[in-house]
């Protein structure tokens, strides 16, 4: 999982596919830790505590997972710290559209993908960053980058409406995906 955060996606993989090993790659030292915390554990087994003040809905205290098919390390998603043909699964949501360099991760999926993998990519394409798509500003356009790495397209989604809650005031944001 490229990207995964405190391990969302990560997550439902492992609880999933118990047999599998799930791995999560994520920059964010601090994320990282937070995910191990949240999946794995905290080794005292005390409650995870994760403060929402900010967004206006307190602290809210929950249990880990205990799942023990993880494995998380730190690493960008432009120099993944695999070695290649590694994975049967490469994932990766929310985050093509804000790395500095999106065709470089598209080819460092692919690099540590098997042969026959699936690499499921979910974004919003929000494009905060336009100059970095000026070989992908359209979906048609992002297909031909993908099939130009070898990636076969199974399905491909265009205009799904999603809004994303920023805080408990009812901030949001409204997003086509």
């Amino acid at each position: 999982d490229i990207g995964c955060g405190v391990g969302r996606i990560t997550c439902d993989v492992a609880r999933h596919y118990k047999k599998a090993l799930v791995v999560g790659v994520e920059l964010s030292k601090r994320m990282i830790e937070q995910a191990h915390r949240l999946l794995v554990g905290d080794p005292l087994k005390r409650m995870i505590e994760v403060s929402l003040e900010k967004e206006g809905l307190g602290v809210v205290s929950a249990p880990s997972f205990g799942l023990t098919n993880i494995f998380l390390a730190q690493g960008s998603a432009l120099t993944l710290p695999f070695a290649p043909n590694q994975f049967d699964l490469v994932t990766s949501t929310n985050l093509i559209d804000r790395v500095s360099d999106p065709e470089k991760m598209i080819s460092e999926a692919v690099r540590i993908l098997k042969p026959g993998g699936y690499f499921i990519l979910v974004d919003p394409f929000n494009w905060l960053q336009p100059e970095l798509w000026n070989r992908a500003r359209t979906m048609d356009q992002f297909k031909t980058l993908l099939t130009q790495n070898k990636l076969e397209i199974d399905q491909a989604f265009d205009g799904l409406a999603y809004k994303e809650l920023l805080d408990g005031r009812g901030g949001h944001l409204n997003w086509s995906v």
